[in-house]
């Protein structure tokens, strides 16, 4: 019986000390969502315009170890879009010299 009250007693500690540790750094939190989106389109436009691979070479490229949830290529307008943890990203082809610019949203 005791310790299985110093265990929910240790359980409850490491729910506040991460729910602190959360709330102290949540500006931080809240930046990484649109890193994987950003990321993903600026990295696939670079390889499919700048480096001139393929499709299935610049998906592959690009891919992250978290998914993203939809991808899209437009090639009339030169312009990869990427949406993630509901932040969308697009990064346009510029020129030879620029490269791809990521779009601020």
């Amino acid at each position: 019986m005791k310790i299985l009250k110093l265990i929910g007693g240790l359980f409850a500690l490491v729910v506040v000390a991460l729910a602190v540790y959360v709330g102290c750094f949540w500006s931080d939190f809240k930046a990484f969502r649109g890193v994987l989106p950003g990321y993903t389109s600026h990295l696939y436009c670079s390889c499919f315009y700048v480096m001139k691979q393929s499709d299935a070479v610049c998906a592959d490229f690009a891919r992250q170890y978290l998914p993203v949830q939809s991808f899209s290529h437009d090639l009339e307008k030169d312009e990869v879009t990427s949406r993630a943890f509901g932040i969308t990203a697009k990064a346009h082809f510029v020129n030879e010299k620029e490269g791809c610019i990521l779009e601020s949203q």
